[in-house]
């Protein structure tokens, strides 16, 4: 078989000390994931500042981050 095979590595995002979200604090045990997936534009928050890390999650909402995840991988492999 030919071609090459990429493998994928998840990175560990660099260190937050604070959020631009205003209910995340920096204490918050997901602070790093949270701010590398905002700065990546996976998440943009609830338009009021807010990430709302705790609140459940709706299949629109799931699948609009599921896409932009994917997005933001694609291009960066371009």
């Amino acid at each position: 078989r030919t071609g090459t095979r990429r493998m994928w590595r998840v990175a560990v995002p660099p260190r937050a000390t604070r959020s631009q979200f205003a209910d995340v604090p920096a204490t918050h045990p997901l602070i790093d994931y949270i701010e590398q997936a905002r700065a990546l534009g996976i998440l943009l928050g609830d338009g009021n500042g807010k990430a709302r890390p705790d609140d459940s999650v709706v299949r629109a909402e799931a699948a609009t981050v599921i896409k932009r995840a994917i997005d933001a991988l694609v291009k960066s492999v371009q």
